[in-house]
C-alpha cells in the first residue's frame, strides 16, 4: 500500500486488489476510518511513497527472540496490527 490510498479528507482508505489478501472478486474495497483513525486524520496529511519501509534488525537481536513461543504467522497479523 502507498500513502496515496489514505484519503484523510473523506476517511476512507482504498485497497487495491493486488495488495488485498482476499479479494473475492470486487475489485476495489473502501473502508472508512475508525474513530482512532479519525482522530488522527492530520497524520495521513501530504505523505507519500510506500506504507511500510521494512526495518530489519541486527542478527544478534534477532537471535535473541524466543521464536519458538510464536505462533506460525504472528509475524503476518503483528504487521497487519
Amino acid at each position: 500500500m502507498t500513502w496515496q490510498d489514505i484519503d484523510a479528507e473523506k476517511g476512507q482508505i482504498f485497497i487495491r486488489p493486488e495488495v488485498a489478501k482476499q479479494t473475492d472478486g470486487m475489485l476495489e474495497c473502501i473502508v472508512d476510518f475508525t474513530e482512532p483513525l479519525k482522530k488522527r486524520a492530520d497524520f495521513f496529511q501530504q505523505r507519500t511513497g510506500k506504507l511500510h519501509q521494512e526495518k530489519k534488525l541486527p542478527w544478534s537481536d534477532l537471535k535473541k527472540l524466543p521464536w519458538s513461543d510464536f505462533p506460525e504467522n504472528a509475524l503476518r497479523h503483528s504487521f497487519a496490527t
